[in-house]
């Protein structure tokens, strides 16, 4: 993913999520959008072989069906205590899925 500098700021980051069809999920780790990874290519990875869905930073509701997925996305969040008035424009581009 490469990630906009505009996109940086006070705790922005990204999470890659699944969701089955039941809409349960498991998420990635957060990745937090700062100098290091800004303007440039990042890597976005969910390991569907993580037999307790709970990665470091992810989580997981406890009833995702890997057999049964129904979507993969990736959040873009502006993280809390964000100062007055901040925001969160920018632009993010994906090159390639892989599974």
């Amino acid at each position: 993913m490469y990630i906009d500098p505009s996109l940086k700021g006070t705790n922005n980051g990204i999470q890659i999520f699944a969701k089955d069809s039941d809409w349960s999920y498991g998420a990635g780790p957060w990745i937090n959008v700062s100098d290091s990874n800004v303007g440039t290519w990042t890597e976005v990875t969910l390991n569907f072989d993580n037999p307790n869905w709970s990665w470091a930073g992810g989580g997981s509701d406890g009833q995702l069906d890997i057999t049964k997925i129904k979507a993969i996305g990736i959040k873009i969040l502006m993280g809390g205590n964000a100062p007055a008035g901040e925001t969160l424009e920018g632009s993010y581009w994906l090159d390639s899925i892989n599974y």
